[in-house]
């Protein structure tokens, strides 16, 4: 890798372990989010409990969508894009800015609707990494095989 590609590489390393902690917070939470409880105006214990198991059971499934992310976003940094091969950088990008264009959206929306103060600053900053990142990790070369 050449310098412009290692600064790429830990942009996308950066991007990878945040939506692994992402991931790790949401899977193993007890109970709904501080801006969650904004946006419903109710505590978790005044929630009934069939509620919660289903609010639970979505946390649960962001969060596995976001630890499967991670970790697909390491194993790719780890072996193809070590390997200079070119069509990684765009899968990287377009994958990672259409999730967290989805997030910033669904995120937003929910911001809009209810005030609530959920994290939708934090994917506009997130898809600005991935750009850089790509923008870094331009110019790959998978390298020849010598014989």
């Amino acid at each position: 890798m050449k310098g412009r590609q290692i600064i790429g590489f830990g942009i996308y390393l950066l991007v990878g372990v945040f939506t692994l902690f992402w991931g790790l917070l949401y899977f193993f939470s007890h109970e709904m989010m501080p801006y969650h409880k904004q946006a419903i105006g109710k505590n978790w214990a005044e929630i009934e409990r069939g509620t919660q198991i289903i609010i639970i059971a979505m946390m649960e499934s962001i969060g596995a969508a976001n630890l499967i992310i991670g970790f697909i976003v390491l194993i790719l940094l780890l072996i193809p894009f070590r390997r200079g091969e070119v069509w990684v950088n765009w899968t990287i990008f377009l994958a990672g800015i259409v999730f967290s264009g989805l997030a910033f959206f669904i995120t937003f929306k929910v911001h809009l609707a209810t005030s609530a103060s959920t994290p939708w600053y934090l994917f506009p900053f997130i898809m600005a990494l991935i750009v850089l990142g790509f923008i870094f990790s331009l110019g790959m070369e998978k390298k020849k095989i010598q014989s």
